[in-house]
């Protein structure tokens, strides 16, 4: 599989629909989030709206698989052994904050709860928040 180059840093990516690296994906991203024009933005109800694409990659046998979630993994391997948890216990892991975002997304968090978490970064915040606006305006 043959990527792009991040058109900011030149670091080649493994995505062949990205533009971007990841550090730069978000961005961009917010950069056309503010560019979009009142009447492109269109208010979506949220049981229309479409699951992002995981990133693809290769594993350590170069076998091409989509990207996990750590929580995730460690969610099922809990349920295998007929362990029961929350988000409680899920906190008092040791996750990546970028995993834990995605886990809050997933779950369907709010926006402005979103904001609360100790582990959402600045430029996610941001990110949301500028697609917050756009639906409400």
């Amino acid at each position: 599989m043959s990527g792009k180059t991040c058109k900011v840093c030149g670091v080649n990516t493994p995505y062949t629909d990205w533009d971007f690296c990841e550090k730069h994906a978000y961005t961009e991203f917010h950069r056309l989030l503010k560019n979009k024009r009142k009447k492109e933005v269109k208010r979506t109800r949220r049981e229309d709206l479409e699951h992002p694409m995981q990133p693809v990659g290769f594993d350590e046998l170069r076998t091409v698989r989509f990207k996990e979630n750590p929580i995730i993994r460690w969610m099922l391997q809990q349920g295998e052994v007929g362990a029961t948890f929350t988000l409680n216990t899920i906190a008092a892991q040791r996750f990546d904050p970028r995993d834990r975002e995605q886990l809050a997304q997933l779950i369907g968090y709010s926006v402005g709860g979103f904001e609360e978490l100790s582990y959402a970064r600045p430029e996610t915040i941001e990110i949301a928040q500028a697609a917050a606006a756009l639906l409400r305006k």
